[in-house]
């Protein structure tokens, strides 16, 4: 069975690129033809710009959202890593399972056979309860 990565772990990433992209990126702020304010990605037209220092996230703030985004990195770390755990637990329960079904499968069969071909009719109601019993074992084991 592949390891699939969980979907919200790839979501949880792709929101740290952006919040990371956020804090750096720069805004402009420029007057419009008709005198409105203008907030924008790109630097403005003609050297129009106008200074907002406001706009600019301080050192402070890039630090706290820095340290937010090692901290969300952690989580996703550890969420991935109990999930895997997870994972891989439930991988090793259903193959100890599976190896069950098919050992019970196995004794069925040779207490079959072995009724079949049994020497004298105690030892063929010997086999066949037995294998009644193995039936039983392989119902429950093998849903």
């Amino acid at each position: 069975m592949k390891n699939k990565t969980p979907p919200f772990t790839v979501i949880i990433i792709f929101a740290l690129v952006f919040l990371s992209a956020e804090v750096s990126a720069k805004i402009f702020k420029c007057p419009s033809k008709n005198g409105e304010t203008l907030y924008q990605q790109t630097a403005c037209k003609f050297g129009e710009e106008i200074a907002d220092k406001a706009t600019r996230p301080s050192l402070e703030q890039q630090e706290r959202s820095r340290l937010r985004n090692i901290e969300i990195q952690r989580k996703v770390v550890d969420i991935d890593a109990r999930l895997t755990k997870e994972n891989n637990r439930l991988n090793r329960e259903a193959k100890r399972q599976q190896r069950e079904c098919n050992s019970a499968k196995d004794s069925q069969q040779y207490w079959d056979t072995n009724s079949k071909h049994a020497y004298s009719i105690r030892n063929q109601k010997y086999y066949e309860e037995r294998a009644e019993q193995e039936k039983k074992k392989v119902k429950k084991l093998c849903r």
